[in-house]
């Protein structure tokens, strides 16, 4: 500490002064204590005059005392509550089903079936050509077969259900 302070004056003159800064507030506190503190009426009886109402301090009343900034809002303009109401829900209408003009059976062959665990699926050729469909179980059918969804998938066959109940098999 000697050898920072002989390098550098500056410091060992801001120590000395923070010291006594210290010492100062220390003696002032001491000085004054509790005693130098005066509440608002010690300094209206000093100054020969008495203080209204609204300054002395009084205790706070209970929450019931206070509803009246519930009921009367402080920053609604006209001083009424706020009363928000919520239109009735609106059910909306249900669209109607459109009738599903059912296609003739398909013509079709049944390529390939694949049964897991967890699903069915089936490949469908068009006897005339053309992509083959691949469609899982419960699917409907598009396109030109419009109407018609795969019902049951079976290791040799499958049978489609139309949306008017008919029904058609195929074999592998």
């Amino acid at each position: 500490m000697n050898e920072f302070l002989e390098k550098n004056p500056l410091g060992a003159v801001l120590l000395g002064l923070t010291g006594a800064l210290m010492l100062l507030g220390l003696g002032l506190t001491w000085l004054w204590g509790d005693s130098g503190a005066l509440d608002a009426d010690a300094a209206a009886d000093a100054a020969g005059m008495a203080l209204p109402d609204s300054v002395t301090p009084r205790e706070l009343g209970g929450r019931g005392e206070y509803e009246v900034i519930v009921n009367r809002p402080i920053f609604n303009e006209t001083r009424r509550p706020i009363v928000i109401v919520e239109p009735p829900p609106v059910e909306p209408e249900p669209e109607p089903v459109p009738e599903v003009v059912v296609a003739d059976p398909p013509k079709v062959r049944l390529t390939g079936v694949v049964i897991t665990p967890t699903e069915r699926v089936v490949t469908l050729t068009p006897e005339r050509g053309g992509d083959a469909l691949v469609i899982r179980e419960g699917m409907p059918l598009d396109g030109e077969y419009v109407g018609w969804q795969v019902d049951a998938v079976n290791p040799r066959t499958v049978s489609l259900r139309s949306a008017q109940g008919q029904s058609v098999e195929f074999e592998l």
